[in-house]
């Protein structure tokens, strides 16, 4: 039997997304001291949050950047997600000093040819890891990516799950990965297992695949104990919408006209988190329920609309 997850009265760790906060806010971040991104801030200072992953931030300047982690750094392991797809303009003494983990998140590995990107990289004294996100298009390329990571000394690859929140119904579908995708993508790990070393660990966040490695006895490390949505993780966009995770498009409320902590406290979360806790029916009688606790269940929702189904693409039941 799942054990129930524990209740956390506010997040533990939350995912902010900062891409499409107003230009005119950020650069005037410094002075505007009641701006919505200062409210946010003092949200994520006032409750104390342990683990923040910041995404988005190279729309930030340097400076307005520098102001930003420096207030958060006061309480707050902090991950700095960089898209690929956009220049860096932060100094690496200042990433090193108020950076906990910088992660580098890239879907094309061809755009490596020729890029200065692993300079950046070796003159980062902080942790770095690769994060992939895997589509039907560049799956095939994964072995490329362990080969960067080998050479440039990347300790640790991130295949996450996939970033739902605020998405359309039809955008949904061509971010998830079917159960054959996640079949050919443990094959392809698995030929390519001498890459994988002990200098090098594989975070799995999709338990479905997971489960197919770990069959395997791969040596993976994954971060999936059962979905935490709702209960110890949440994620904020720039609009102040606060999600119970990034993979699950359920808005429990907004910053602008409440507390983190009212949020947390909502009927409407408690009544999320209380739904994700309960083992789906079609679920209940598979042998593999203690290794998925019934998969993503932001996955599910976004699909089915409900939390009460087995995830589309679970390869017990594809």
């Amino acid at each position: 039997m799942i054990e129930k997850a524990s209740s956390f009265s506010v997040p533990i760790r939350i995912n902010w997304d900062l891409s499409h906060f107003d230009i005119d806010e950020i650069s005037n971040f410094s002075t505007q001291k009641k701006s919505l991104l200062h409210k946010i801030v003092n949200e994520l200072l006032i409750n104390r949050v342990l683990l923040l992953s910041i995404s988005g931030w190279e729309v930030f300047s340097s400076s307005a950047f520098h102001d930003l982690i420096s207030l958060l750094k006061k309480e707050t392991k902090i991950s700095l997600i960089h898209d690929f797809n956009y220049p860096i303009e932060i100094k690496t003494d200042f990433l090193n000093k108020n950076i906990e983990t910088f992660i580098l998140q890239i879907e094309d590995i061809n755009l490596l040819n020729g890029s200065n990107i692993a300079n950046l990289l070796k003159k980062l004294k902080i942790g770095v890891a690769f994060q992939f996100t895997v589509t039907e298009k560049n799956y095939r390329d994964l072995p490329a990516a362990f080969n960067f990571c080998l050479k440039n000394g990347i300790k640790k690859i991130i295949l996450p799950n996939a970033n739902l929140a605020g998405k359309r119904a039809s955008e949904i579908q061509d971010l998830i990965l079917s159960s054959s995708l996640k079949k050919k993508l443990a094959g392809l790990i698995g030929e390519n297992n001498d890459l994988l070393n002990e200098q090098i660990a594989l975070d799995v966040y999709d338990p479905s695949l997971w489960r197919l490695l770990n069959t395997n006895n791969k040596e993976t490390k994954m971060l999936f104990q059962g979905c935490q949505a709702a209960n110890s993780v949440a994620f904020i966009d720039s609009s102040a919408n606060v999600y119970p995770c990034l993979s699950l498009p359920l808005k429990l409320g907004n910053l602008k006209q409440n507390t983190l902590k009212e949020i947390w406290a909502s009927k409407k979360r408690l009544k999320v988190k209380q739904a994700i806790e309960q083992i789906p029916q079609e679920c209940q009688i598979c042998s593999a329920v203690k290794e998925c606790a019934g998969g993503c269940r932001g996955i599910t929702y976004s699909l089915k609309g409900d939390f009460n189904f087995a995830e589309p693409s679970c390869i017990a039941t594809n």
